[in-house]
């Protein structure tokens, strides 16, 4: 087990279950690239009960992680907000949509990639 395997790829993104998926609407989203030495991994983090800025989701993150991993060093990539809505029997769909205007747009496929992974049950995750 590597240091950073501490750290999961998507903080603070509760478990779909009906019902309501976050307390914010459409919430800001970030996603990071955290390193220490020569390992590295990305994260989504998002604060579902706040319409905090990306900045703010940023210093949250750095703190989050350096309870964990002493020593990492935490790159923003970029951001945007994320959506979910109710789909059919137990599934949802997730949407991610626009850019952080401070840390701009990141790879969208490789943020789809993390969230399919994590929600293997929802029907579409789309970034639009």
């Amino acid at each position: 087990m590597t240091k950073l395997s501490k750290i999961p790829t998507l903080i603070n993104l509760p478990e779909i279950v009906g019902g309501h998926f976050f307390k914010a609407e459409f919430p800001k989203y970030i996603v990071a690239k955290i390193s220490l030495g020569s390992e590295s991994k990305y994260v989504l983090y998002v604060n579902p009960g706040s319409e905090d800025d990306h900045l703010t989701l940023e210093e949250e993150l750095k703190g989050l992680v350096a309870n964990q991993v002493s020593g990492a060093v935490i790159e923003c990539v970029g951001g945007g907000r994320i959506a979910y809505a109710p789909g059919a029997s137990d599934s949802c769909i997730i949407g991610i949509t626009g850019k952080s205007s401070l840390f701009g747009t990141e790879n969208k496929d490789n943020t789809v990639a993390m969230l399919k992974a994590a929600f293997p049950h929802a029907e579409k995750i789309v970034a639009f």
